[in-house]
């Protein structure tokens, strides 16, 4: 055997025991790293060898680690700038060995003689690049002290192999910290899915599920027994359901879509409302690869709705029946009641002769008064039945809004007298007419009228107003009254609510009044505001629309 022969055969051994060595090939690049140096100081007997590896833009390289043999000891954290190095690192970007016999000499290498040579009597260079893919990452350097040494092609050839190892333990390294971020991922992932309500899971591009999270089996169900099974499997025979089709459709269109809601028939157990959501899933080639998505069971929640609108229905009956039993009884009571305001008015009037002590005719006067209020009261409960139960039906015509504010003050005029209230009007004489139903209309004017009077002090004022813009009324009615407090806004306008219920207030009523002029806005498609202060007044503002308009 020649002394080559020998050589390589040193070279071959020490490769083949750092091919097996864990390090390299586990992804712990340091101790990797720490024996290829070693090895290299070892088969070439140089005193020193390190591995360089460039950081960031390529202008400098950083020991991650120095072995020298001598020591037996190991070092790294060292730099070397392009800035102070220039021909050396121009040298390493040619993609070939630095073989330096003299290095203090070698033009590639001389700019190391003073500063780095000379001190540690370092006489000859062998620097190997370390290539990742077709860049060049790094160098291994070895360093010789002694007499200057020629290297041989078999010690380059070597330096390359180490090199190239150095590449394999980078690459590794690289490879085990995906791993572990995929392995986080995944734990992320499980975890999510173990701790939510709701269950993972993914199609392929078949359509066909290839996992489903364990959360599903909390509505009776294998994740195992669902793989291999498409939605149209699990759904079975719904295809009258339009949803169903439109939601099948979409998964074959390979769109996304969201809170898809379908009812599972399991064998043993009640059905079950599911919720799902999902997207389509591509390569990098825009291949379609499937589906992942989330789902979550809504029976609970469909219970609960169906419980509400089974609720809902029963309360409109409820509300139905209510409104015909009271229009039932307001008819019945308005045949007794035009007999007492009849009789009464007749006693009034003395038509059959004196009634003799003036007591009578007081009495008389009372029963016939508070027959008029026992008759406002029942057609007020007889409007709001009717409107309610969808019986009061709209005959619009053509409304002089001026003339009939007019009529309608004049109506209320002797209450506002006789409490000390001022009542003006506000109306351009040039006001186009209002189509609608004149009945509703001056029901909505007498009745903000009459609020307005009834609720404001003596010396006070009411104003009524009406202007027309943009194919709208607007009519508005103000007072400077005692106010509605501002937590009986938001009920102001149900039936039988009064702003001030005080058993001895002056001021009478039955509290229908604002429902029934707010009901008579929303069946005309009007819109009701009411802006109001206590002690300082309201003002109720009512717009109708009117696509028939004609100046008045």
């Amino acid at each position: 055997m020649t002394h080559t022969d020998h050589l390589q055969g040193q070279y071959s051994d020490s490769l083949l025991s750092l091919v097996k060595g864990k390090a390299l090939y586990e992804g712990d690049s340091k101790t990797a790293f720490q024996e290829i140096a070693e090895a290299a100081a070892g088969t070439l007997n140089v005193e020193r060898a390190s591995i360089w590896m460039f950081a960031g833009d390529q202008t400098k390289i950083q020991c991650v680690d120095l072995f020298e043999k001598s020591k037996s000891w190991h070092s790294e954290g060292a730099e070397l700038k392009a800035v102070d190095y220039p021909a050396y690192f121009a040298a390493m970007d040619q993609d070939h060995a630095i073989d330096a016999h003299d290095a203090h000499l070698d033009p590639r290498t001389s700019a190391f003689s003073q500063s780095y040579l000379r001190p540690l009597g370092i006489t000859s260079m062998l620097d190997a690049p370390i290539r990742f893919g077709h860049t060049i990452i790094g160098v291994i350097c070895l360093e010789h002290i002694g007499p200057a040494r020629h290297w041989s092609s078999e010690e380059i050839i070597y330096a390359g192999s180490l090199a190239n190892l150095v590449s394999h333990a980078i690459e590794a390294r690289k490879r085990k910290i995906a791993e572990q971020a995929l392995r986080e991922s995944e734990q992320r992932f499980r975890d999510f899915a173990e701790s939510s309500s709701d269950w993972m899971w993914e199609m392929d591009e078949h359509l066909r599920f290839t996992f489903m999270s364990d959360n599903i089996r909390s509505i009776g169900m294998n994740p195992e027994d669902l793989y291999g099974k498409t939605r149209r499997d699990i759904i079975g025979d719904q295809s009258n359901d339009q949803k169903v089709r439109e939601h099948l459709q979409t998964l074959d269109d390979h769109l996304p879509f969201r809170d898809f809601e379908f009812l599972r028939v399991l064998e043993g157990r009640e059905p079950v409302w599911t919720r799902t959501s999902g997207i389509p899933v591509y390569d990098q080639d825009n291949n379609f690869k499937g589906y992942r998505g989330t789902a979550i069971n809504i029976t609970d929640r469909k219970e609960l709705e169906a419980a509400r609108d089974a609720a809902m229905v029963e309360a409109e009956r409820a509300n139905q029946a209510k409104s015909e039993f009271l229009a039932t009884m307001s008819h019945e009571f308005r045949t007794p009641l035009n007999a007492i305001l009849g009789f009464s008015d007749m006693m009034r009037g003395q038509y059959f002769g004196p009634l003799g002590s003036d007591n009578y005719r007081d009495y008389a006067n009372d029963i016939h008064h508070s027959g008029n209020l026992m008759l406002a009261l029942v057609n007020d409960v007889l409007d709001i039945a009717a409107i309610e139960a969808g019986k009061r039906s709209l005959a619009n015509e053509h409304i002089n809004i001026k003339a009939l504010l007019a009529n309608c003050i004049k109506s209320i005029e002797q209450a506002a007298v006789t409490a000390g209230i001022t009542v003006t009007s506000d109306v351009p004489d040039n006001l186009p007419t209002l189509y609608a139903d004149k009945r509703s209309v001056t029901q909505i004017l007498l009745n903000l009228l009459s609020n307005a009077v009834k609720f404001t002090r003596t010396n006070g004022t009411v104003t009524a107003s009406a202007e027309f813009a943009d194919g709208t009324f607007t009519i508005q009615v103000s007072d400077t009254g005692i106010g509605i407090p501002p937590d009986k806004l938001p009920t102001i306008t149900q039936p039988f609510t009064q702003s001030h219920p005080d058993p001895h207030r002056s001021q009478t009523g039955t509290g229908l009044g604002l429902s029934i002029v707010a009901s008579l806005v929303d069946l005309h498609q009007g819109t009701f505001a009411i802006e109001s202060a206590v002690n300082k007044g309201t003002t109720v503002t009512v717009v109708l629309s009117s696509q028939d308009t004609t100046a008045g």
